[in-house]
């Protein structure tokens, strides 16, 4: 079975990362690895988390000096990550529990670097291209799909190849919004991209609650 890597910062996140967590321990596929970086919490973050790891061993959980830098603590979890798909949650975002399922179930089927699946937010579900289902079915490169999602037209959560994407992070990508520049610059270099629905991600659900 594949294994899928999970990496989730965490700053701070007292309130609401159980969601967050058990969002992941309730997946319909269960070879994952959950990879939770605490940013130099100052609240229950750290003491959270490593409950969960000594319950479940699939969770890694480390700790870092909080750099204010969401980035920084993704790059700071990469040397850890043992899947083949890599995807990425945020501590007040949840998975819905088939997206790690339907997301590995499409990246057999096309064999692409990157799947993306739907984002949820409040109400509103964005899928494929311009919520156009007509996407489901195709395969697109790297340029078409970078020409999306430069004005976000391409909105839903990814899961990437690990030997692809891991290349990308040791860049400094100061001065910017590193998580965006980095998602861009994924898609600009792969190869392929392909796009699943009916799985993916509540995206800031507190402020949605």
């Amino acid at each position: 079975m594949i294994q899928i890597s999970i990496i989730m910062p965490c700053y701070n996140s007292a309130k609401w990362v159980d969601k967050a967590i058990e969002s992941v321990l309730n997946q319909t596929y269960s070879n994952w690895q959950l990879i939770c970086v605490d940013d130099g919490s100052s609240d229950e973050t750290l003491e959270i988390l490593q409950r969960y790891a000594n319950k479940d061993d699939r969770i890694l959980v480390l700790h870092k000096e909080n750099e204010k830098n969401a980035f920084k603590a993704r790059q700071f979890a990469v040397p850890y990550v043992n899947g083949e798909l890599l995807t990425h949650l945020d501590s007040d975002d949840m998975f819905e529990l088939n997206y790690l399922e339907l997301g590995l179930k499409r990246y057999d089927e096309s064999g692409a670097d990157i799947v993306v699946g739907d984002m949820v937010y409040g109400e509103k579900r964005y899928v494929c291209i311009d919520n156009d289902l007509k996407w489901l079915h195709k395969i697109i490169n790297g340029r078409e799909a970078f020409e999306y999602i430069i004005d976000w037209r391409i909105r839903g959560f990814s899961l990437y190849k690990s030997l692809f994407a891991k290349k990308y992070y040791d860049e400094n990508y100061e001065g910017m919004n590193a998580d965006e520049f980095l998602t861009r610059i994924l898609f600009l270099n792969a190869s392929n991209i392909a796009f699943f629905t009916g799985g993916g991600s509540f995206y800031k659900f507190t402020k949605c609650d």
